[in-house]
């Protein structure tokens, strides 16, 4: 997870290492759960969420009753994006998600989590700094 202000400097990136996850949906969920709620936590600002699951984001933003196996993170996460707050989901290309794509990679291959505050890991930092040069 990464959380970036408007100019693209990084506000929080995070790692989780996910024990018991199934699939890759299921791990793209507890992201988007757990990353709404850390940056509820840390900006008051609107929030663009932006994600390369076009599955996650039909789901999150279906009106039906879910009724599969993620129903419970669904409904956690319709709850959260019900909130006064302004919100957005995005969906964006794999090659537009690479931070958040790395940070995944890291999790998954140190087995551990952890939190950087205005701050990120190397790697991360020449991604956002590579991706903020393009788009300026």
């Amino acid at each position: 997870m990464i959380l970036r202000d408007r100019e693209g400097d990084v506000i929080f990136a995070a790692i989780r290492v996910l024990f018991n996850c199934g699939d890759p949906l299921e791990a793209e969920m507890a992201a988007l759960d757990e990353g709404l709620q850390l940056a509820l936590h840390w900006t008051n600002l609107p929030l663009l969420v932006e994600t390369d699951s076009g599955e996650l984001l039909k789901m999150v933003q279906s009106k039906d009753k879910d009724r599969s196996r993620y129903a419970y993170r669904v409904n956690e996460i319709r709850r959260v994006l019900a909130q006064e707050r302004n919100i957005s989901l995005a969906k964006i290309s794999r090659h537009a998600n690479l931070a958040s794509h790395t940070l995944a990679c890291m999790g998954r291959s140190q087995q551990r989590t952890a939190c950087w505050l205005r701050n990120s890991p190397r790697e991360i930092a020449s991604i956002v700094e590579s991706e903020c040069n393009h788009h300026s």
